[in-house]
């Protein structure tokens, strides 16, 4: 995920500054040299935010794991919460 993220943030910004550097008509030189270091910049904090978001969503996924996993006893005397009855 992280890998994926990061090759796709720096693409994005890759291809953002070829075309905005075409737009505005600066040299080929220039334009290469900035879209280049856009993609390996770019790449980097894709990659980070990548590992970021993997870090979250498996955090989240043992959390909500260990959730319902529930003590015997609570189950033993019904105080599962499944059988809780929420009136409003």
């Amino acid at each position: 995920m992280a890998r994926l993220c990061g090759a796709c943030c720096g693409l994005l910004i890759f291809s953002a500054t070829i075309f905005g550097g075409l737009l505005s008509g600066a040299a080929v030189e220039k334009i290469m040299l900035r879209a280049l270091v856009g993609l390996f910049g770019g790449l980097a904090l894709g990659c980070l935010t990548g590992w970021i978001g993997l870090f979250v969503v498996r955090d989240q996924l043992d959390r909500s794991t260990n959730d319902r996993s529930e003590s015997p006893e609570k189950v033993e005397r019904g105080m599962s919460e499944s059988n809780v009855q929420v009136v409003r």
